[in-house]
């Protein structure tokens, strides 16, 4: 009978309870494994051509992750279309790409989500002084333009702008370029174009050439109000006179042109931790202000093509998660892992734990209950026995009785009933000796 008991006082006693728990860890650690998946340290970023402003600007991301212990993977690229084109390529293992306003939407890219705005993207358009004093597009008519390297973002822009002003082939003469500043330049002070789009900031150093060259001019855009509600991706820039350099007073005059918000997008894949973390970094790097917006005016969730990602929308309405705030990236999302999975375990077992001592109460008087349900089937079958009964099977009964009492295992914490029981034994085995005695013809022993 021991075995016995002792295989039930593993589902009664306190190891039932190193069982639930010991259960509980498991299942904790099977949900961090499998299902809540801890977020990878590495970001694969697409952002253009190595000596882009956008790959330095990925270059300062990257330096602000490995702060947190993420490792940032930079892509280099033809430009924003060239990353439109390779996170939304099937299989793509880019996390995250700068695009420019206007490339994409929603129906083209559904598997893609943006993370909002970083900055303007102004379009300079460069032409020779010998044009005149061209002050838009349509007048560039029948001249030979560069429109950037093929497939760039520069490219797809140009040609949208072009298409607008009743410019495209055979009206001009598009020519591809590498999409450097300086080679557009080049090509226009030896004649072989006219006019060129370029596309970056007035802080890039290659953009602050531009406007150095004398025998150049960068147009401004008389119209570019009536551009901007025509394609309304872009925006009116206003470039007041000195913007780009004080001390050449470059632009010579203000100036108007047009530009296209740089956004960032990711995979609707990435880790949420990830997203969050990038958030982040990307509100350090662009809150400040720079030539063409004022502080804190990037990033934003205005000017998206795609809808915002989750993380995004809440970051943007409540800054960085609670945990990030005050704990490293890692521990931040260990924390967050384990209270996901945690707390609806505890929230389980915790009503569990509360009731295990009323069950396992109820557990021990079932027990004692038991025995005595025996003890008075023995005294039943006492009173009805025949008068000559022998006493012999009825005391083998009491000790069988004490044999289960003495299996059953009855926790210390319970020996005041189970002295009691004892003495009901010893009650009952006065009972039946006198039970007997009474109905037999000899007189009870002394």
């Amino acid at each position: 009978m021991a075995p016995r008991a002792s295989a039930k006082s593993l589902l009664t006693g306190p190891v039932a309870i190193a069982s639930l728990v010991a259960m509980a860890l498991v299942v904790l650690a099977l949900c961090l494994r499998y299902v809540v998946v801890a977020p990878p340290h590495r970001l694969v970023l697409a952002a253009g051509p190595d000596d882009s402003a956008l790959a330095r600007t990925a270059r300062l991301y990257g330096t602000h992750l490995a702060a947190q212990g993420v490792t940032l993977e930079i892509v280099s690229t033809r430009g924003p279309a060239d990353n439109l084109a390779r996170i939304d390529a099937p299989g793509s293992k880019v996390d995250v790409a700068f695009v420019l306003g206007g490339l994409t939407d929603a129906r083209r890219s559904p598997n893609l989500e943006s993370l909002g705005s970083v900055s303007f993207d102004p379009v300079w358009i460069a032409y020779r002084p010998g044009l005149g004093d061209v002050d838009g597009i349509p007048r560039l008519r029948g001249r030979t333009i560069g429109i950037g390297r093929e497939g760039s973002g520069t490219d797809v822009i140009a040609r949208r702008l072009l298409d607008a002003s009743g410019l495209a082939p055979p009206a001009s003469t598009l020519v591809f370029d590498d999409g450097d500043a300086d080679t557009a330049a080049a090509a226009l002070l030896a004649g072989k174009l006219d006019a060129a789009f370029v596309m970056g900031p007035p802080e890039d150093p290659k953009i602050r050439s531009l406007f150095a060259h004398r025998d150049l001019r960068v147009m401004s855009l008389s119209d570019a109000e009536g551009v901007s509600r025509n394609l309304s991706f872009l925006h009116v820039i206003r470039v007041p006179k000195s913007t780009v350099d004080v001390a050449r007073q470059e632009p010579d005059r203000d100036l108007t042109t047009v530009g296209t918000t740089v956004t960032l997008v990711a995979r609707k894949d990435v880790h949420p931790a990830l997203i969050y973390l990038l958030m982040s970094v990307v509100d350090d790097v662009h809150e400040p202000p720079s030539l063409l917006h004022k502080e804190n005016e990037f990033p934003s969730d205005k000017d998206t093509d795609l809808p915002l990602s989750a993380q995004a929308e809440a970051y943007y309405k409540s800054g960085k998660p609670f945990l990030q705030r005050y704990l490293p990236f890692g521990l931040a999302s260990a924390v967050e892992r384990f209270l996901k999975v945690g707390v609806p375990i505890i929230l389980v077992i915790l009503p569990g734990l509360r009731a295990f001592p009323a069950f396992y109460q109820w557990r021990v008087k079932r027990k004692l209950a038991g025995v005595y349900r025996q003890l008075l089937e023995v005294e039943r079958d006492v009173h009805a026995a025949a008068p000559g009964s022998r006493r012999e099977p009825f005391e083998a009964a009491l000790l069988a009785i004490e044999a289960r009492l003495k299996a059953e295992n009855i926790p210390l914490m319970y020996s005041n009933e189970l002295y009691v029981l004892r003495e009901h034994i010893d009650l009952a085995r006065r009972q039946i000796v006198s039970t007997l005695a009474s109905r037999s013809q000899y007189p009870p022993p002394v």
